[in-house]
């Protein structure tokens, strides 16, 4: 029997620094980060398909935070209402 991996595009991103992080931070206040802002720093940019895919989606389901990552050459990405501004 075979099974597909759900850790394939775009499900992959859950495995990332950005989707830990966030989820962690939720655990951290209850479950929830509505009504935050995040300002989140990383050493690398944010990967193509799958975090540019899944990112908002997981952000909606944590409590729609306004999010931004700020990459290593200062490049900016804000998410917020389930899509990127």
């Amino acid at each position: 029997l075979r099974t597909k991996n759900i850790g394939s595009v775009p499900n992959d991103s859950f495995y990332h620094a950005e989707s830990n992080l966030l989820m962690r931070a939720a655990r951290e206040n209850n479950g929830t980060l509505e009504g935050r802002t995040i300002d989140v720093h990383t050493d690398r940019e944010i990967c193509g398909p799958s975090c540019m895919k899944v990112l908002p989606k997981l952000g909606i389901e944590l409590g729609n935070p306004r999010v931004t990552f700020i990459g290593p050459n200062g490049t900016r990405r804000t998410m917020k209402d389930g899509d990127w501004e």
